[in-house]
């Protein structure tokens, strides 16, 4: 629980964006006839420069980053999702590309033993984690044709050269071999058919939760603002406004994680009912609202512990994760 309530004012003057305003997701969109024209060249075969870029990108950063070898024997890499669907041209700002690898995990230890006694997961969320900062920022605006899209890529552990074993993509198209994994679905004109009238209601109790939380937030952070520091109102504002942020984060979660499962091995994927809550959670802003309310929780707590102790306190399964790496051979 943070203390000194300072730093939750600080966080979020930081972090403005925390009512429910109009998101953007093509999930419901009319689909077009045709795929992206500035991605695929004779109907549905991905550009030679497209796949180039797209794939020399992330090689560059094993090769270089990460030092790893003899890529060709054990990665596969493909470019998912509704960015190279019949959605493409939904009104969502710049197209996302998802670009995700798998490893051959047998294979890549035989060419890379420095890793040996590496667990995939370990292996995969440090390389994740290297991605996000050094790669993301690179691919944020990458262009192709006339059009910008936010490319990120993500390595999922147990995925080996076929992306269907623990993934239900709803596109897949396998960059390393140019050729369709998953081809995406031809849908009806108008996708909101697809889902029940229950689906939509359950959805909306999201939203409004959300807006009751954003609500909230901009009252006691107001009361916080102008309460004398150390003062009763000061104290109960700021406990409040901690409890709402816990409380955001709590439901950012439950609808994240959600989705996550959807493309799980248990999961039913695209048309899984916690996708399709994720996917109208982004188009009524409900995620953006509640993710920076969960950030001004997290940002204060972590900058109280900076000023407290010099850094701020890792996560357990971070602490555990360099336990195991100083005791691997990889870091002796």
């Amino acid at each position: 629980m943070v203390m000194d309530y300072n730093y939750l004012k600080s966080a979020a003057a930081a972090n403005p964006g925390t009512s429910v305003n109009k998101g953007q997701s093509g999930y419901l969109s009319k689909p077009s006839d045709m795929l992206d024209p500035n991605l695929f060249g004779d109907g549905d075969v991905v550009k030679p420069e497209v796949r180039s870029r797209l794939v020399g990108e992330l090689q560059d950063f094993l090769k270089v980053t990460m030092n790893l070898m003899d890529l060709d024997d054990w990665l596969t890499v493909w470019v998912a999702g509704s960015g190279i669907s019949y959605q493409w041209d939904a009104d969502r700002g710049n197209g996302d590309l998802d670009i995700l690898f798998g490893v051959q995990w047998t294979r890549f230890l035989q060419r890379n033993p420095n890793w040996a006694g590496y667990s995939e997961s370990d292996f995969a969320h440090e390389v994740n984690e290297k991605l996000k900062a050094d790669v993301w920022p690179k691919t944020a605006n990458t262009k192709f044709g006339s059009k910008s899209y936010e490319v990120t890529y993500f390595l999922n552990p147990g995925t080996g050269d076929n992306i269907n074993t623990r993934l239900h993509p709803y596109a897949a198209y396998n960059l390393t071999t140019g050729e369709w994994t998953v081809r995406p679905p031809k849908l009806p004109d108008d996708p909101r058919s697809l889902y029940p009238q229950e689906w939509y209601s359950a959805a909306h109790g999201d939203t409004v939760a959300a807006q009751g939380l954003s609500s909230r937030y901009a009252e006691h952070l107001a009361n916080l603002n102008a309460s004398p520091p150390g003062s009763a109102q000061w104290h109960n504002s700021g406990a409040m406004l901690n409890l709402v942020t816990a409380q955001a984060h709590a439901l950012f979660t439950d609808i994240h994680l959600g989705r996550r499962e959807a493309f799980s091995e248990q999961g039913h994927g695209y048309g899984d009912y916690a996708n399709f809550r994720w996917q109208l959670a982004k188009r009524s802003g409900t995620v953006q609202s509640l993710h920076a309310m969960t950030q001004v929780g997290v940002d204060a707590l972590q900058d109280e512990q900076r000023v407290t102790w010099g850094s701020a306190i890792d996560p357990a399964d971070v602490v555990l994760r360099r336990a195991a790496q100083a005791h691997n051979p990889r870091w002796s």
